[in-house]
């Protein structure tokens, strides 16, 4: 009868605290909890699934024209002082000169920085405003260039205003003068 009485003390003292009521309730609770978490899970689940099958089909090369139509402007306008661009996903990592060197954007002189930022601007306007009107506002982009590159700069200006229009602005009688544009003088 000890053994019994023992053994009747460790059940007890392993029952729950709750009532079989209160342990349904909270199996119910539990369970409704578990298939919202199950729903969320497969939700996620199916969104990654459809990502990663979107980028899969998509086009690696997305920006492709984008890369090349800067490349060429910035080749260009550059006097062909660098013979290639290389690209870091969407973005020009590196310069080429034509003996090989290498250099990033951060070493360039502010004139090669211009004729860069002036070619990035011109590929992003043809991009954005190809079969849609619209027209390009440049302030002054030319000013660190040098001459050459001036006229090249101003070359490719032109040929893009034979397209869209192109409002440029400039304290430059010479600047205004190259483009060969309507000159419009405001003085204050």
């Amino acid at each position: 009868i000890s053994s019994l009485r023992e053994q009747k003390i460790t059940i007890e003292s392993q029952k729950p605290d709750q009532s079989s009521e209160e342990l349904k309730v909270q199996l119910g609770e539990s369970e409704q909890n578990f298939q919202r978490i199950l729903l969320d899970g497969k939700a996620i689940a199916h969104i990654k699934e459809k990502a990663i099958d979107l980028l899969e089909k998509m086009d690696i090369k997305t920006y492709e024209g984008f890369q090349n139509k800067f490349i060429k402007y910035f080749i260009y306008m550059s006097e062909k002082s660098f013979s290639r661009v290389e690209m870091e996903q969407d973005l020009p990592g590196k310069l080429i000169k034509d003996d090989g060197s290498e250099l990033t954007y951060n070493l360039l002189s502010f004139g090669t920085k211009d004729t860069f930022s002036l070619a990035l601007r011109l590929t992003m306007a043809e991009y954005f405003l190809q079969d849609k009107l619209g027209f390009l506002i440049l302030d002054d982009p030319l000013v660190d260039m040098d001459l050459s590159r001036q006229a090249l700069a101003a070359e490719q200006i032109n040929k893009f205003a034979k397209t869209k229009q192109v409002i440029f602005l400039t304290c430059h009688p010479q600047t205004a003068e190259m483009l060969n544009g309507k000159c419009i003088k405001i003085t204050l």
